[in-house]
């Protein structure tokens, strides 16, 4: 992950979550609509789409 594009509360609760500069994170479920749900540290974690849009990333072949 890159970046998280967020306002201070936001980004601290994706940080509590695992989601911050420089993790890695897999997408488990994108079904096109609805939560997203990312496997990040071996925890599995819903987030909106609206969260989603905030996390910038860095896609790894």
């Amino acid at each position: 992950m890159l970046k998280v594009d967020a306002g201070r509360l936001l980004a601290t609760r994706l940080y509590q979550m695992g989601l911050y500069p420089g993790s890695v994170a897999e997408v488990v479920v994108n079904r096109g609509a609805g939560p997203i749900s990312v496997k990040v540290m071996g925890v599995t974690i819903a987030l909106g789409r609206g969260m989603a849009d905030k996390v910038l990333v860095e896609i790894l072949p």
